[in-house]
């Protein structure tokens, strides 16, 4: 059996030129200065997510800290009390606006301090688990990844479920290879923290029951400290959620728990559109494209070894909850849900490097291979990013970002080329196989792919320009009035329940109110919110013209009181 086998990194040869430790600090430093770049930005675009906890952290602010209670803006005429997760990361921000006045840079820069713990959670394991060029390997991974790069600076509670959910995983991995209570006991915090920060980490059990499966097989069942487990985790989440219901039971506000239908039924097997969703996300967003192939030769060169089995098992948990969960985390604006995949693909990543570098590839020179390869990707992406752009407009920006300046896109190219050369450019020992090569040369364009969607601002959706024409009609509603704004559709594919709430126009506007999705907006609709106490619509151009009618049926019996394209304002009252 091997040391990686037993849990322990095989010896490797030190760094010729810089120590391992010196390395690795490096490599963080380097992740959290790219994680730092998004943190100036204010919520710039519709962004559903991040307006959301946006204005929960505002409202805490200004209307009480009582973390029990999370209010949303979207309340209606209501007091705004709305079903979430645990909101520990919007209450954190709070306690900081409460010091410093409301900046959303103080949102960011939690979830950046959030990143940096996922980070050394990631680098811990990877360490424990790899030598150390291998786990240099995955630690440069998950560094360019842009799911972990973009939840480094999100105003959204991912940032906080991955730090914990990591550190779950690092210290359950240390508690079964030591027996160390303490591991234990913080593994156990950390899980429950990570679940009450969302509730779809709960799969990381699923993980857990594999892992003391391949250890000890059913007998694990029955120890104490396995069987006490679930109790200490999922209790603290049954009791927020129990209470997170209540709330919506009474005040009728979710985001995107009991309103929305998340889980799997008989149309996933009838649309293919549901699995190609959740196969394609986590393709390019976790893996690289191009970086499954890297995995996939470590994985058929040496699949006895321990990270492979620990890899394959989190992603097998990771499945089943892809697959429970396919009506929500297949769609495209679901990307960020794909985080969790992001540190076993970096583990398998970083095996797959490592079974690379003891490869002889007969005497050829690695270096033109990694070159040449780098070259191929770069132009194979701006093809894909233009043929993106102009059969999908309203998806580009989601899957392949903004186009960069051609300065940028060389430094890019040139960052993978030799990051691709640090890791595999040595004389190995073996054969190459056909597979060997394919991987080879896969290193370089999954690691430059990685950085166009990281350096550079992936966002949700576009819309900036409905955030410059909401600060430019703002003036005109008179503080606390209560405005109407249009949401999202009501249904979602094949019928089912979907939250419509949007929530980005009352965080821009600084105004409460009501939301009313599409396929439901009319003159009846808003004088009904009229009687409630709503004086204002807030009408956006292309979400009026999503019900034919409406915009005539607007013009024809509504005054209209300002007007920045592509936005209007129409008083509803008398």
């Amino acid at each position: 059996m091997t040391a990686a086998q037993n849990g322990k990194a095989a010896p490797d040869k030190p760094a010729r030129f810089i120590a391992p430790a010196t390395l690795f600090i490096l490599l963080f430093l380097i992740g959290a200065g790219i994680r730092l770049l998004g943190t100036e930005r204010p919520i710039d675009t519709p962004s559903w997510r991040e307006c959301d906890i946006g204005s929960i952290s505002r409202n805490f602010y200004r209307e009480g800290m009582n973390i029990l209670y999370p209010r949303i803006d979207w309340r209606r005429d209501g007091p705004g009390f709305a079903e979430m997760e645990f909101p520990l990361y919007p209450w954190l921000v709070a306690c900081l606006y409460k010091l410093f006045g409301v900046h959303e840079v103080f949102a960011r820069l939690v979830t950046w301090f959030f990143s940096l713990v996922s980070m050394a959670a990631l680098f811990g394991l990877a360490r424990r688990l790899l030598p150390t060029a291998a786990a240099a390997a995955a630690c440069v991974f998950f560094i360019v990844g842009p799911l972990p790069n973009a939840m480094g600076h999100a105003i959204q509670p991912e940032g906080l479920m991955l730090a914990a959910y990591l550190l779950a995983a690092c210290l359950f991995v240390s508690w079964m290879d030591t027996g160390r209570i303490h591991h234990y006991v913080l593994a156990s915090i950390f899980t429950a923290l990570a679940i009450l920060a969302k509730s779809p980490a709960a799969h990381i059990g699923i993980f857990f029951c594999l892992l003391l499966y391949w250890k000890d097989g059913f007998a694990a069942f029955r120890k104490p400290l396995v069987l006490l487990f679930p109790f200490l985790t999922l209790t603290p989440a049954l009791l927020w959620y129990g209470h997170a219901y209540r709330l919506w039971r009474v005040y009728q506000n979710s985001l995107g728990v009991s309103n929305e239908d998340h889980w799997i039924g008989l149309d996933f097997f009838r649309d293919p559109r549901f699995a190609a969703g959740v196969a394609g996300l986590d393709l390019w967003f976790a893996w690289l494209a191009v970086g499954v192939v890297v995995a996939g030769y470590g994985i058929w060169a040496d699949r006895r070894s321990r990270v492979v089995r620990i890899s394959l098992s989190w992603l097998a948990s990771v499945a089943i909850y892809y697959f429970l969960c396919a009506r929500t985390v297949g769609s495209t604006w679901a990307w960020y849900y794909h985080v969790v995949s992001a540190p076993a693909a970096a583990l398998l990543f970083g095996h797959g490097i490592g079974a690379l570098r003891s490869v002889n590839f007969a005497g050829v020179k690695r270096a033109p291979v990694l070159l040449g390869s780098a070259l191929v990707g770069a132009v194979a992406w701006t093809f894909i990013g233009q043929l993106v752009r102009s059969v999908a407009p309203h998806q580009s920006s989601r899957l392949v970002g903004h186009a960069l300046e051609l300065p940028v896109q060389l430094a890019l190219l040139g960052a993978a080329a030799v990051a691709g050369l640090l890791l595999v450019n040595e004389a190995g020992s073996g054969k190459a196989s056909l597979w060997a090569w394919l991987a080879l040369a896969a290193v370089c364009p999954s690691l430059y792919i990685g950085l166009n969607l990281s350096v550079q601002d992936v966002r949700l959706n576009d819309g900036h320009d409905l955030y410059e024409a909401a600060k430019r009609i703002a003036p005109a509603l008179p503080p606390g009035a209560l405005i109407v704004t249009t949401g999202g559709i009501c249904e979602g594919r094949g019928g089912h329940m979907v939250a419509s709430d949007a929530s980005y126009m009352f965080y821009w506007l600084d105004r409460k109110g009501f939301s009313i999705c599409r396929e439901k907006q009319s003159l009846a609709a808003l004088r009904a919110c009229a009687k409630r106490g709503a004086t204002y619509f807030i009408a956006e151009n292309e979400a009026v013209a999503a019900q034919p009618g409406f915009d005539q049926e607007l013009r024809n019996n509504l005054r209209l009181i300002a007007q920045v394209d592509p936005v209007r304002i129409y008083r509803i009252s008398p």
